[in-house]
């Protein structure tokens, strides 16, 4: 078979089968269900967790599982009574294996203590959980489990799931000059990206109309609001409503909690609490500032949806505004290089820390048509103050680079997101 382009290209897949992006997952988990009684699955709505677990046990050949759904109102405490029972009633005279599926489930050190003594330290079971939460997975490994996450996919995964065999784009400049002119047709393909927001449930999806599509989006945020304010004792739902609208409103703001307080009129506790529980079911994604320490106050926070398009079904009429979706997909790059980080200090600021083997790299997002030298040079401002010898400026379809002081590769979004 003939092959195009040098690093980059679009084949047929053996026998037909269309790129199995998930393989190498499903035959994680399966290493994780064998090695541990305990296994928690967990990533946003819309990542089909279900599909991979079902696949995992099927690769194992278990013949028959266990399924217990904890449903919208039941208390995480009681599910775990009513697996005892499940496992009590299937161990009797048996010495082999049980496999319990609880799916929608959230786990915390209260939780872990009473799965620990009520059945695993009793009785032969492997409980595989699935959970639309984020799980402590230090915590999973204090009681001798496993927690593998399941992002959506990044722009990389999306192209191989279509079918395009990817090598590596380096950070040097005459090899990824090669690679944008070559393969400027990707910006294409990242339009069809964006409209899925690296949702498997989402893929290939067609829609009938734009009203259509909104509305999908719009029933996973509303399960998602519901699980989040499922982990607080006050289920405030209008709450919750209001404090996501008014954050996916301005993402990659700065939070001050005295005056989110006056905004939302709530108290600094609650919104405190409202804003964790947001983050442990995938709602946003937060970063600290590194330039004051990375254990420093919670005012040095800032905060972007965790998945973009979630900010759709709020703030529709935002969507063609070049700022607002230039900061949203902010966010999207963070997620993708996984940062954890972003650095402020006076009145400079550089949007995100990618730590690039072992390299912390200043990353600046400038989403526009133009970019002008004054904007360039407070980008490079910024890196110098910074320390850094070189970074990148993330552009919307202007490749270049600059080397004064500092040296800067300025990179469009989708040949960015290709490098990680």
């Amino acid at each position: 078979m003939r092959k195009g382009k040098k690093l980059l290209v679009k084949e047929l897949i053996k026998e037909g089968l269309e790129y199995d992006i998930r393989k190498k997952l499903v035959e994680k988990v399966v290493s994780s269900i064998n090695k541990h009684n305990l296994v928690c699955i967990h990533g946003q709505l819309g990542v089909d967790i279900r599909e991979i677990v079902y696949r995992a046990l099927d690769m194992i050949g278990v013949k028959t599982v266990l399924y217990i759904d904890r449903g919208d109102m039941n208390s995480f405490h009681k599910v775990i009574s009513r697996v005892k029972r499940m496992v009590e009633r299937e161990t009797i005279n048996k010495s082999l294996n049980v496999y319990v599926v609880i799916d929608n489930m959230y786990l915390n050190k209260s939780i872990l203590n009473k799965i620990k003594t009520r059945i695993l330290d009793s009785y032969p079971a492997k409980l595989i959980v699935v959970a639309p939460y984020r799980i402590n997975h230090n915590l999973v490994r204090e009681y001798n489990g496993e927690a593998i996450e399941i992002k959506p996919l990044t722009f990389r995964e999306y192209l191989q799931f279509k079918g395009y065999g990817l090598e590596t784009f380096p950070l040097d400049y005459q090899k990824l000059k090669m690679l944008y002119i070559e393969h400027i047709e990707l910006s294409k393909e990242f339009e069809g990206y964006l409209t899925s927001g690296g949702l498997i449930n989402l893929i290939g999806r067609e829609y009938r109309n734009k009203r259509e599509y909104i509305h999908t989006i719009g029933e996973i945020l509303e399960k998602m609001l519901n699980l989040s304010i499922q982990l607080s004792k006050k289920r405030d739902y209008e709450l919750m409503k209001s404090l996501i609208s008014y954050l996916y409103l301005n993402p990659g703001m700065h939070i001050y909690y005295n005056k989110l307080s006056e905004m939302i009129g709530r108290d600094v506790r609650s919104l405190t609490n409202y804003l964790k529980n947001a983050h442990n079911t995938y709602l946003i994604l937060q970063l600290r500032n590194v330039a004051t320490g990375r254990k420093r106050a919670r005012s040095n926070i800032k905060i972007y949806p965790y998945n973009y398009i979630l900010t759709y079904p709020i703030h529709l009429g935002r969507i063609e505004d070049e700022k607002y979706i230039g900061k949203a997909l902010e966010g999207l790059i963070a997620r993708t290089i996984d940062a954890k980080y972003f650095w402020k200090r006076g009145g400079k600021e550089i949007d995100l820390i990618w730590n690039r083997n072992g390299e912390d790299i200043p990353v600046s997002v400038r989403y526009m048509k133009r970019l002008s030298r004054r904007e360039i040079k407070k980008v490079e401002t910024g890196f110098r103050k910074m320390g850094a010898k070189r970074g990148v400026l993330v552009s919307r379809d202007i490749f270049d680079y600059v080397n004064n002081e500092v040296e800067i590769f300025i990179i469009p979004i989708w040949l960015f997101l290709l490098m990680v």
